[in-house]
């Protein structure tokens, strides 16, 4: 389709009608038109990019680099504009690789994965630059062809293939070298944890053989699938499991304190927040304390962390269950009152009494470890309740957050574990039993999906 066509679709202008009044040959047509388009814009940008970071004209405007310029004028996040940013300044020094992006000959995603192999080139290409410069020409030019060839678009083109050519180059040109080779190289390990505009957090990484080998067997058997008592099969994806695996990595780590011993020390955490926000409502979580979206423009927003993370009220008062907690109170202005000491929630006789009578997480039908678990306030130590055993459960990190942000409920049992009844939960009548006995009622069964 010549460029003065666009934007027409079969002599129809795509572009201004609805997709509905487009026949089936117009309508792919249009889309495939708008994909040229959109493919075009977008390596546009990417080298004008290059030339904004050149020139410094995003620091000189006050941004701390050109990445966070454009996402401050443009509805991109700051990671895809800093990655926008990054390869813009990689395509300038490899021209052969900018001319394939600005002709639509391979993707932007493509030709990052290209330039990244240029950026930390293999052991050999190293040693060649020192040694014989026009060797090293020669085998950076083949190393090029070949890539380039990989990476221009077709039926078995995927990034998979794209990223085996790169490998194989790597373990070809990785040998007769006095140093470790790439893939050995810890000094080439990154790992980047990016705030989205939503609020939540993206990890990127890349790490040598053996760092990657101690995160797969750290991670293997906690992102292992865990079936229900009865059998029922995890429903979490794989990509979940690990998730909740590396974080439960952590948390062990953050427990372990200075003196080694499991669950000894809580994280340390500040959390600011409103004490109204911390105080539940008597009437329900669907009438607790919220915050308006004019206290949110003025500042009073949602408590957060000193790592730029916001939490939901909820959340903050789950967080606040079993760790080590300093409250900053703030007034409707957002100015500290006054600053508590940081206090110890659980003492380690109590965590080990918990750990004798819940024997794991107490959800029904949850079979999490204790080593898994944290301490939840039946009744949260923000409304009065106290850190005693009668008041306090082992939770699962999983269910610890489903039950600060549900409506479900938890009744202590004197002589056992806490009684959990679901939303909406009617407890048959206890024919026939003395009152007293009717408090010893087993935790309920969870409903479907809520296990």
């Amino acid at each position: 389709m010549e460029s003065g066509d666009s934007h027409t679709a079969h002599g129809v202008d795509a572009v201004c009608v609805e997709p509905w009044q487009l026949g089936d040959a117009e309508l792919s047509a249009a889309v495939l038109d708008v994909s040229r388009q959109i493919e075009v814009l977008q390596a546009r940008r990417i080298t004008l990019m290059g030339e904004v970071a050149d020139r410094g004209l995003a620091t000189g405007a006050g941004y701390r680099d050109a990445g966070s310029w454009l996402a401050a004028h443009s509805m991109l996040e700051i990671g895809e504009a800093r990655d926008v940013t990054a390869l813009g300044t990689s395509l300038r020094t490899q021209p052969e690789i900018a001319a394939a992006v600005a002709e639509q000959r391979i993707s932007p995603r493509h030709a990052s994965m290209l330039c990244g192999f240029f950026d930390t080139p293999p052991s050999l290409l190293a040693a060649l630059a020192d040694t014989d410069p026009d060797e090293h020409a020669a085998v950076i030019a083949a190393c090029r062809d070949a890539l380039l060839a990989a990476a221009v678009p077709g039926p078995e083109t995927a990034t998979k293939s794209v990223r085996t050519a790169i490998e194989t180059l790597r373990v070809r040109l990785d040998i007769d070298t006095d140093g470790p080779t790439t893939r050995e190289r810890d000094d080439l390990n990154t790992l980047t944890v990016s705030n989205t505009l939503n609020g939540r957090v993206v990890l990127h990484g890349d790490l040598d053989a053996l760092s990657g080998e101690i995160l797969s067997t750290a991670l293997s058997k906690l992102s292992a699938p865990r079936p229900a008592a009865d059998g029922t099969r995890d429903p979490r994806s794989a990509g979940q499991r690990r998730a909740d695996g590396l974080i439960e990595i952590c948390r062990r780590h953050l427990d372990t304190g200075d003196n080694g011993h499991e669950a000894a020390e809580k994280p340390h955490v500040t959390v600011l927040i409103h004490q109204r926000d911390l105080k539940a409502q008597p009437q329900g979580r669907d009438e607790r304390a919220t915050v308006s979206v004019t206290a949110l423009l003025d500042g009073i927003g949602l408590p957060w962390m000193p790592w730029g993370g916001t939490l939901t009220p909820e959340t903050a008062r789950a967080v606040a269950c079993d760790a080590q907690v300093t409250p900053i109170v703030i007034d409707d202005h957002g100015v500290p009152l006054n600053m508590g000491r940081t206090t110890r929630l659980v003492t380690s006789a109590q965590r080990r009494a918990l750990t004798v009578r819940d024997r794991g997480c107490a959800f029904p039908n949850c079979t999490a470890p204790v080593s898994w678990c944290e301490a939840h306030h039946i009744t949260h130590w923000a409304d009065g309740g106290a850190t005693d055993l009668d008041n306090m459960v082992l939770l699962c990190g999983r269910h610890h957050r489903h039950i600060h942000h549900s409506n479900w409920r938890i009744f202590p049992t004197p002589r056992g574990r806490p009684r959990f009844e679901p939303p909406g939960f009617a407890p048959p009548p206890a024919v026939g039993l003395p009152e007293s006995d009717r408090a010893e009622r087993p935790n309920v069964v969870a409903p479907a999906g809520h296990g």
